[in-house]
């Protein structure tokens, strides 16, 4: 048995679908028993989902259907790229009550999310049904994505804890290693699924009523554009770009609260990026749409050497791996930016 990173086995047969979401373990002192320790209990942990019963609350049937609507169109994208499908049970999705909502730090601003330990998707509950599918989406393809675990031994105990999700990487074995490519991770799974409520969710019948409101919203803003535009210094451009990003309105105590797609300064980044690659690969004929399915093979197999190998051609040498480091959770999203804006190709660069 290899010391180095190895194939996972639960993933089964390179036919059909995956069982579980975890592809790999990486890890030292790895052997044949570990692994059938590691395939039971991946397996186990994506199976078992009663732990959070007396938090959660019923779905109802039409979630249900948003929930299996949701799994055959992510599945679906998986398969575009390449990817073997992976089922998520209605049981892996928990519908959390705001009253119940944990009011940790960490809870407070996430409106859902993934949790690789529980192999669980927890939503803060609201009556958007069309919140609801979109947000699903997101967080469907975070467990679909390329998953890897890294074993890792404290204090004579082992135990697996995260190492790939998409294109996010940490690593247990490296001093002050935070989360690699986080933010640009989350760009191109939130950019897919704002493409998902464009072209899906706001053309659904089931989902009509509400997409009256947003239009309405928007138009209630562009009203006021005026002054909106001069109180946060923005452009006929920018501001119409944001007006554009509304996508629903929850009532709290006091005035409505606007939701807005998420990740906008990421999705920037990442769509400035692209732009500077398709500009310098415009001989080859690159689209933008290609680049960004380069990105999203990426994200959904975990295989990243294409990609790499585009940006350091593009940018010289090194630029993926500090790509990397200015994506994860030490930097801001204004630094991000800040880095993508100031790549240069080498032929601009004079090299």
């Amino acid at each position: 048995m290899s010391n180095n990173a190895e194939r996972f086995p639960g993933g089964g047969p390179s036919q059909g679908k995956r069982e579980y979401p975890v592809e790999r373990v990486v890890g030292r002192g790895f052997d044949d028993e570990d692994y059938e320790i590691a395939r039971e209990f991946f397996r186990n942990r994506f199976g078992r989902q009663d732990f959070v019963k007396d938090l959660e609350r019923d779905k109802t049937e039409e979630e249900e259907k948003i929930i299996a609507w949701v799994n055959d169109e992510t599945n679906a994208l998986l398969e575009l790229y390449g990817v073997r499908p992976l089922d998520i049970p209605s049981r892996n999705v928990h519908v959390i009550p705001e009253e119940q909502w944990p009011k940790r730090e960490d809870f407070t601003d996430s409106a859902a999310f993934y949790d690789f330990g529980t192999q669980a998707i927890f939503y803060r509950d609201n009556v958007w049904r069309s919140l609801f599918a979109y947000r699903l989406f997101h967080e469907q393809l975070h467990i679909k994505s390329h998953q890897a675990a890294q074993y890792v031994e404290e204090g004579g105990k082992k135990k697996f804890e995260e190492y790939r999700s998409g294109l996010t990487l940490t690593s247990a074995k490296r001093e002050n290693f935070s989360a690699q490519f986080r933010m640009v991770n989350e760009a191109v799974i939130e950019a897919l699924a704002v493409q998902f409520w464009e072209e899906r969710i706001a053309t659904d019948e089931r989902f009509r009523a509400e997409m009256e409101k947003v239009k309405r919203l928007r138009a209630v803003l562009r009203e006021e554009s005026a002054a909106l535009k001069t109180a946060n210094k923005l452009s006929d451009e920018e501001f119409e770009a944001a007006a554009g990003e509304i996508c629903a309105a929850l009532q709290g105590d006091g005035e409505p609260e606007l939701v807005r797609f998420a990740y906008s300064a990421e999705r920037a980044a990442l769509s400035m990026l692209i732009s500077k690659l398709a500009e310098h690969d415009r001989a080859s004929g690159a689209a933008t749409g290609e680049i960004f399915g380069l990105f999203v093979k990426s994200v959904l197999s975990g295989h990243m050497v294409e990609l790499g190998r585009l940006i350091d051609r593009t940018f010289g040498a090194g630029t993926f791996k500090r790509l990397g480091a200015v994506s994860s959770e030490k930097h801001t999203k204004g630094e991000l930016l800040a880095f993508v804006k100031g790549l240069r190709s080498q032929e601009k660069n004079g090299v």
